[in-house]
């Protein structure tokens, strides 16, 4: 009878053991998950900031977009106040591009020496 109360007594130490270190485990446990949610919360807060951020860099994009719009067309109007304010623009091209003083005289109704005079001023700068 006295063995089957020690191996009882055994048993119930054994079991005491066993409980202890699963408490030790169930602790450790939890300090690993808290540290754990820790760095989900702080990513978490992460990325509310860089999505804040992103749709602030977002609207400055459109922002830029929309200057730079602005901008080329502003261009285009200066381009084209310029070439309307130059009468022989359009001769100067052709002259840029080759023409002869034949298709100026033709082109732009303008004299020989007028057509000569601008092949030689404009054609030495394309070259």
């Amino acid at each position: 009878m006295n063995d089957v109360i020690l191996v009882g007594i055994a048993l119930f130490v054994l079991n005491g053991l066993f409980l202890t270190w699963l408490l030790a485990s169930h602790h450790k446990l939890k300090k690993k998950l808290q540290v754990l949610q820790d760095i989900v919360n702080t990513l978490n807060r992460d990325m509310v900031g860089l999505c804040t951020a992103s749709v602030s860099v977002d609207q400055r994009l459109n922002d830029a977009d929309d200057a730079l719009a602005e901008l080329f067309e502003k261009l285009a109007e200066v381009e084209q106040l310029s070439q309307a304010s130059q009468p022989y623009y359009g001769a100067i091209q052709q002259a840029h591009n080759g023409a002869s003083a034949e298709d100026l005289m033709q082109q732009f109704n303008m004299s020989r020496d007028e057509a000569v005079l601008l092949i030689r001023l404009h054609r030495n700068r394309s070259s």
